[in-house]
């Protein structure tokens, strides 16, 4: 499934996990969030693109 992040519900239950694309406004490079909301193991902050 895919929906803008934007458009994740404020309540759960959300997707167990979840990616989002970012793009800096300063520098425009991409980054990934992703995120493991089921189990609380955390998330992940990488960048794809320069």
């Amino acid at each position: 499934m895919t929906i803008p992040i934007g458009e994740l519900p404020a309540e759960r239950p959300w997707p167990d996990d979840v990616w989002c694309h970012l793009a800096c406004t300063t520098c425009e490079q991409l980054f990934r969030l992703s995120a493991e909301t089921y189990r609380g193991r955390g998330g992940v902050l990488e960048q794809i693109a320069s």
